[in-house]
């Protein structure tokens, strides 16, 4: 399975992290795979940390993401 997804365009960020929610609610299941913004993941590179990169603004939480980011 993947870990996250990354988009470049803004628009499809936020269509698949609402679209997410909607068909977990239709299929009765959880993902909560991170759909991340590829500047996002540019700034996990250069080391940014989770405030400068706006992780607080996702609606799927990347915990596991950053962590793995930060080689932990």
């Amino acid at each position: 399975g993947a870990d996250a997804m990354v988009v470049i365009c803004p628009f499809c960020d936020i269509m698949y992290e609402m679209q997410q929610k909607r068909i977990e609610k239709i299929y009765d299941s959880e993902y909560k795979l991170p759909v991340l913004y590829y500047p996002q993941v540019l700034g996990m590179a250069l080391g940014l940390s989770e405030d400068e990169i706006g992780l607080k603004l996702n609606r799927v939480k990347s915990r596991k993401i950053m962590q793995i980011a930060k080689g932990r």
